[in-house]
């Protein structure tokens, strides 16, 4: 019985003993792994290691190649290099206070009978009764061709629009390689494209001026070219062009592929009706010339530039540029048409990696400041069918 009795505080006195073992080895362990991430705790125990050579490459027994050394020296920081775009006007403006002051505010008229949307909205589709809705109208309509290879037709009633782009069958077709200049044709042979497309679909540019190709897209700099160049036709307001305040027409696009040569897609903006605002103009040449130097309305010259490209302006003609008027706190827009300077750019640096063809500055002191934009008295309505 003693003898047993011994045995058992043995046993006893053995498994504290290791526990004590398992658990100085745990304590060990866990200051050992705390020492190798802290590196302030061993400089204060050993002391600074020896600079090593920071081009090491992995040992060659790193066998799973798991150890990647990153070299600060070879990936130093990325530095955007700020560039600035000025245009300069060296000739006498007009006269500024002979120019015609009417500000014209852009009405949409109905695109779709009344008809259609009170027919549509008796049908009962898919189990759905659309007559159990109340005054339903149609705000956005799409129709495709039924060859893959033809044409999809979007018209937006709401924003008064209307666009057609390609099936995506055709795209399929098109080839996808880099152009040339070879590539491009003439000015006269985009022009002649749109206008067959124009008159092979039946539609209305009599109230849009002279056609144009769109040079915005083009890298003269890289020799890259788009894959499309457009065709624009500006609208026409008593027989003044429309143009965007970014410098472009502002009416019919028509975009021809430049590998098929067909026309791959178009955009329009349906019928409407003006009323018009006399509004006052700015008569100081040197604020008009402060905004044609930074590029237009939107643009701006960076301080401190690292480098500056330096653009030539030609004479300006009088035009009317395109506006989005807000309204306050909210996203609801009005389209103003404005009076405006067009001025040609007629000399750039060749190596300037922005190229544009107009520098657009409106004229409208409230569009300038932005002041006041919602003071506009509308007095009569122009018809433009």
């Amino acid at each position: 019985m003693k003898t047993l009795f011994q045995k058992s505080w043995f046993i006893i006195l053995l498994s504290v003993l290791i526990a004590i073992l398992l658990l100085i080895s745990s304590l060990v362990y866990v200051f050992i792994d705390s020492l190798s991430t802290s590196s302030s705790l061993k400089t204060v125990l050993f002391g600074r290691p020896e600079q090593t050579d920071t081009r090491q490459q992995a040992t060659s027994n790193d066998t799973l190649g798991t150890s990647y050394p990153v070299l600060e020296e070879e990936f130093p920081p990325y530095v955007e290099e700020v560039i600035a775009y000025e245009y300069v006007y060296e000739d006498e403006l007009p006269d500024l206070s002979t120019l015609n002051s009417n500000v014209y505010r852009r009405i949409n008229t109905s695109t779709l009978p009344a008809s259609v949307s009170k027919n549509i909205s008796q049908l009962t589709l898919a189990g759905l009764s659309l007559s159990a809705f109340d005054q339903l109208n149609i705000q956005n309509l799409n129709l495709s061709e039924s060859d893959e290879n033809g044409y999809n037709v979007s018209v937006d009633l709401l924003n008064n629009t209307f666009s057609v782009s390609r099936n995506p069958g055709y795209w399929q077709t098109v080839p996808s390689i880099p152009l040339s200049k070879e590539n491009i044709p003439s000015n006269e042979t985009l022009i002649a494209t749109a206008e067959t497309f124009l008159t092979d679909y039946k539609i209305d540019r009599s109230r849009f001026g002279k056609p144009s190709i769109d040079q915005t897209a083009f890298n003269t700099q890289g020799g890259w070219f788009p894959e499309s160049i457009t065709v624009n036709y500006p609208l026409l307001i008593q027989e003044q062009e429309v143009w965007s305040m970014w410098g472009q027409p502002s009416g019919l696009s028509v975009s021809i592929n430049l590998h098929s040569g067909e026309v791959d897609s178009f955009f329009g903006p349906g019928p409407q009706t003006q009323e018009i605002s006399n509004k006052e103009l700015i008569t100081d040449t040197k604020q008009v010339l402060a905004i044609a130097k930074r590029g237009g309305l939107w643009d701006s010259i960076p301080e401190n530039p690292d480098k500056t490209f330096t653009s030539r302006l030609g004479t300006p003609e009088f035009i009317l540029a395109e506006h989005y008027q807000y309204e306050n706190d909210t996203v609801t827009s009005s389209i103003l048409y404005v009076p405006a300077l067009r001025f040609p750019v007629i000399e750039t640096d060749p190596n300037t990696p922005h190229q544009r063809s107009w520098v657009i500055v409106p004229l409208v002191k409230d569009v300038l400041t932005e002041a006041n934009p919602n003071v506009f008295p509308w007095m009569e309505v122009n018809e433009t069918p």
